[in-house]
C-alpha cells in the first residue's frame, strides 16, 4: 500500500504504522509497535455516527498482540530535515530543472543509486514516476513550504523589488514598514510591468 493513501493526520497520538482492512468485515487499523511488539491497536469505525465512538483502542501487555502481521502494517514514514535525500513515503518538492518551478512529489523508491518521484499533481492519464539516476543527476529537493514560509518569501520578493524601482538599498527598514502597512505597486491592464 502507497503511504500517500493514509492520512497520518487521523492516526492517534502515539500510532508508528498503519493497517489497511483485508475486505468490508475487517476496519483499518493504527497500531503502536515498539521494538516489533504491537503494543497498542486503535480500530477505525467509520459507520459509527458518533465521531467520539469512531475509534477503539486496545492495550496489550509487554509481549504485545499475536494478530499484528508486520508484513501488512505500514510504518508511519521518518519525517525528513530537509537535509540529504528524503525518505520514501516523503512528500516534498523537487526543483524541476526544465521549468525552474518547485513541484509537489512523494518519494517511492530510493537507493544508492536512484531516486524515484511520484508527481503529486493529478493527471488526466494517472501518477506519473520520474527516476533520477543518483551518479550522473543531482535532483534537489526541499521541505513543502509552510503558508508562514511562503508569505515570507513573498514579502522579502517584493521588498526588493520596492528598492530596485526607486534605486535605493539604504532604506531596507521604510520599505519593509511601507510592505506591512499594505502598500503595493500597482499595475495598470494592460501595461508591461
Amino acid at each position: 500500500m502507497s503511504t500517500k493513501n493514509i492520512d497520518w493526520s487521523k492516526a492517534p497520538e502515539g500510532a508508528t504504522h498503519f493497517e489497511a482492512a483485508r475486505d468490508e468485515s475487517e476496519c483499518d487499523v493504527f497500531w503502536r509497535v515498539k521494538d516489533g511488539v504491537a503494543l497498542q491497536v486503535w480500530r477505525l469505525i467509520p459507520w459509527k455516527k458518533d465521531p467520539s465512538e469512531q475509534v477503539e483502542t486496545l492495550t496489550y501487555g509487554p509481549k504485545g498482540c499475536d494478530d499484528f502481521d508486520t508484513s501488512r502494517a505500514v510504518p508511519r514514514p521518518a519525517s525528513w530535515s530537509g537535509e540529504g535525500l528524503p525518505p520514501v513515503g516523503t512528500v516534498c518538492e523537487w526543483l524541476d530543472p526544465g521549468s525552474d518551478r518547485w513541484l509537489p512529489v512523494e518519494i517511492v523508491f530510493l537507493s544508492s543509486w536512484v531516486i524515484v518521484v511520484r508527481d503529486t499533481n493529478p493527471h488526466p492519464d494517472g501518477s506519473v514516476d520520474l527516476a533520477f539516476d543518483l551518479i550522473n543527476e543531482h535532483p534537489q529537493f526541499r521541505a513543502v513550504r509552510t503558508a508562514e514560509q511562503i508569505a515570507a518569501e513573498a514579502r522579502e520578493a517584493s521588498i526588493k523589488q520596492m528598492m530596485k524601482d526607486v534605486c535605493c538599498v539604504a532604506a531596507r527598514d521604510i520599505f519593509e514598514d511601507l510592505y506591512d502597512a499594505g502598500y503595493r505597486k500597482v499595475i495598470p491592464a494592460g501595461a508591461q510591468p
